[in-house]
């Protein structure tokens, strides 16, 4: 979408720059995951922070709709593309032992850390500004808790607890 187009649309919209903008973000995720680029996810946290505070000193009342973004569906969409994240660096090990370019394997990892960086970034904003008990609910019903530290923080022990490689301490 051009500059134009976008002020065209919200010349005609009631909605203001803020929540269109947001609104535009959270509607293209799912482009921002198959491309991950560092200012998507900069600019949405941002924008996230800037909303809850407008919201917090009682800003106008349609910053506040929902249709703006909506934290439990982009929340479980997160989630989601971390799990498939995962399979992904799974995938490129493998390709890596059969002996893929390893500078092509060097990029795609490249990529593919930027892009956890900014899901999880992305991921803590909306937990921390999403209500409650919207952010818990999503929270278990996705198991993101095992998730971060099962695949993430202590993958390789529990890849060995798995395995049986661990000894008694």
């Amino acid at each position: 979408m051009t500059l134009g187009v976008m002020t065209q649309n919200l010349l005609k919209t009631e909605q203001n720059c803020l929540n269109y903008i947001l609104g535009l973000l959270g509607d293209s995720f799912a482009q921002s995951t198959t491309n991950p680029c560092r200012q998507y996810f900069e600019l949405f946290n941002e924008l996230i922070d800037y909303v809850t505070l407008r919201e917090a000193l009682g800003g106008d009342s349609k910053s506040g709709d929902l249709s703006i973004y909506d934290p439990e569906k982009l929340l479980a969409q997160i989630i989601d593309e971390i799990k498939n994240n995962k399979k992904k660096s799974a995938e490129q090990a493998l390709n890596e032992e059969e002996g893929s370019d390893e500078v092509k394997v060097a990029e795609m990892a490249a990529e593919n850390d930027r892009l956890m960086v900014g899901l999880i970034n992305l991921t803590g904003k909306i937990i921390k500004n999403a209500k409650k008990e919207v952010s818990d609910r999503i929270i278990e019903e996705k198991d993101l808790i095992s998730q971060i530290f099962r695949e993430f923080l202590f993958a390789s022990y529990y890849k060995a607890v798995e395995s049986g490689e661990t000894t008694g301490q």
